[in-house]
């Protein structure tokens, strides 16, 4: 039976974003890419190119899907986007790593699917701007306090057991959230329109 080649490429993706999350683009082997997908290294080759286009698609393929997630939520605060940012990273925690990985290893190249990721975060800046009644100059600074808020338990796991962890280094997880998405309610709390100012 003839496979199919979007499948193939579904599955060598899937494969490479688990690896690359791991090892890095340096670190990871393209021989277990494609034993993971269950298909021929060759392949790989045929359907990305070399392994640094393959890193570049696997994280472009992440970002998408963390855009297809939190745009399609229903956040009336900034509060609310970081306790949904927080629970997609919970449970998909390879983007986080992905884009750290990016950060580390290709500070000085052209930034993996640089227009289509502007075009998410300028979208994302307009709805704040909407959402807390600022300007987007300013809504600029709350996208970048929701993303940091919001994968702060991810880049920074050590930073969170030191400072929020008990004797024992446990942290309560479900209590990190809540209080993050609170610091993010207090740093940007929407502004009444002057029709609803109750001042003479």
């Amino acid at each position: 039976m003839a496979r199919d080649p979007a499948d193939t490429r579904r599955k060598l993706l899937d494969a490479a974003r688990h690896e690359f999350a791991r090892h890095g683009s340096a670190g990871a082997r393209v021989d277990r890419i494609a034993a993971a997908a269950g298909v021929n290294k060759e392949r790989i080759y045929g359907h990305f190119g070399n392994k640094d286009d393959l890193f570049a698609a696997a994280l472009a393929d992440s970002m998408r899907d963390i855009t297809r997630e939190l745009e399609t939520g229903d956040d009336q605060d900034l509060g609310a986007y970081v306790a949904h940012k927080l629970a997609f990273h919970a449970e998909h925690p390879d983007v986080a790593r992905l884009v750290m990985w990016e950060t580390l290893e290709r500070a000085d190249a052209p930034i993996v699917a640089e227009e289509e990721r502007r075009a998410v975060y300028a979208r994302k800046v307009t709805a704040f701007a909407e959402m807390l009644g600022i300007d987007e100059h300013e809504a600029r600074y709350a996208v970048l306090v929701g993303l940091a808020l919001g994968t702060l338990e991810r880049v920074f796991p050590h930073l969170v057991t030191m400072i929020a962890g008990d004797a024992d280094g446990t942290v309560d997880r479900a209590e990190l959230r809540a209080q993050l998405s609170a610091a993010a309610s207090r740093a940007f709390t929407s502004v009444p329109s002057a029709a609803a100012d109750p001042r003479p």
